[in-house]
């Protein structure tokens, strides 16, 4: 825990000196959820930094989420200063150069799905755990009562 916290506050330090540089450039990779919501809190909690630029292969920005949230998050984006630098390869030149005039760099890409613990036969092929719309764990179409699942763990938990 204090390590964390520790490399949080360093974070934040760095990142209040490039404010006060005031031509620094913080590039974020993946304009998912965590690169919006990075790129947001960067430009809200350090507004003289001045150019924040966000890359990401696909054609716009959250793009697992409805249409009206795309929008939104672009213009918020655009009247904000950052720069959307999207559907480029992460191999393109632009990359690159970020990579080389950058003072920061954020890879917000990919998602990893903790649940080793899990049963095999309640995740999907991606490794995420089956549920219904309640919320509630299934096995074979049948959603768990509360003594299945926790006796899904027992034997790990040993």
């Amino acid at each position: 825990k204090d390590g964390r916290i520790a490399q949080l506050s360093a974070e934040h330090s760095m990142l209040e000196s490039l404010n006060q540089h005031r031509s620094a450039r913080v590039s974020i990779f993946g304009a998912g959820l965590v690169g919006i919501e990075l790129a947001s809190e960067i430009r809200h909690y350090f507004p003289d930094i001045e150019r924040i630029s966000l890359f990401d292969p696909q054609p716009t920005v959250l793009p697992a989420l409805p249409e009206s949230a795309q929008k939104y998050a672009t213009e918020w984006m655009e009247r904000n200063n950052v720069e959307l630098i999207l559907g480029s390869d992460f191999n393109d030149e632009s990359v690159k150069d970020a990579e080389d005039t950058s003072d920061v760099i954020y890879k917000c890409v990919g998602v990893r799905v903790n649940t080793p613990f899990m049963p095999k036969d309640v995740l999907d092929a991606r490794g995420q755990i089956l549920v219904n719309n309640a919320m509630q764990v299934l096995l074979d179409d049948k959603a768990l009562d509360k003594d299945a699942v926790d006796l899904m763990g027992a034997d790990r938990a040993a």
